[in-house]
């Protein structure tokens, strides 16, 4: 019974209009598939407790490892693990250990701002011992350009035993000019 005052509510009409034309095919989904106004596409969610990938890495990079420093076994976590195999290679010499360490104090500095003093990781590349003392003047645009390519295949490759034989010669010319020494080539005498 309506009381007085009131009146007799009406189904909402479906907001879906069925018509008889509609055609179902690419981009166009059956009615009673399509997504409802005002509901979520995935109601659930991701499942309560699963980790994203940040999470994974974080907790992967704390996961304790066992490595070997020296004589010393010791039990680290695999992120300080990275940085002290890292550092004892760079410590040997490898210049790609040596970059490493580097970027690894200057993301600290970055991130902590704990003021590291990074002039003590300005390491020796292979090229400065031999490319340092040439004279610029002496050389000419393309030959300093050509050294700069050369400089920076030994410097990535791990040393002067990077470069081809081509490279490695034209490397000696360019320095044996830099440093001012005879370049001239040497002749036969005459036959006689």
């Amino acid at each position: 019974m309506i009381a007085a005052g009131e009146e007799a509510r009406k189904p909402e009409p479906s907001r879906t209009v069925i018509c008889s034309d509609y055609r179902v095919g690419r981009g166009r989904p059956p009615m009673h598939s399509r997504f409802k106004k005002g509901q979520s596409g995935n109601p659930k969610g991701r499942a309560v407790g699963r980790a994203n990938n940040k999470t994974l890495i974080n907790q992967a990079l704390r996961e304790m490892v066992s490595i070997e420093l020296g004589d010393k076994v010791r039990k680290v976590p695999l992120i300080k693990g990275v940085v002290l195999k890292q550092g004892m290679a760079a410590i040997q010499g490898d210049p790609r250990c040596a970059a490493a360490v580097h970027k690894f104090a200057l993301h600290a500095d970055a991130d902590n701002n704990h003021g590291i003093e990074t002039e003590m990781f300005q390491f020796a590349k292979p090229s400065d011992e031999l490319f340092d003392r040439i004279d610029g003047i002496l050389l000419s645009k393309d030959e300093k350009i050509e050294l700069a390519r050369l400089r920076q295949i030994a410097d990535f490759g791990g040393g002067m035993t990077a470069l081809s034989l081509t490279d490695f010669a034209r490397a000696k010319e360019i320095v044996t000019k830099g440093l001012g020494w005879d370049v001239t080539p040497v002749t036969s005498p005459p036959a006689l």
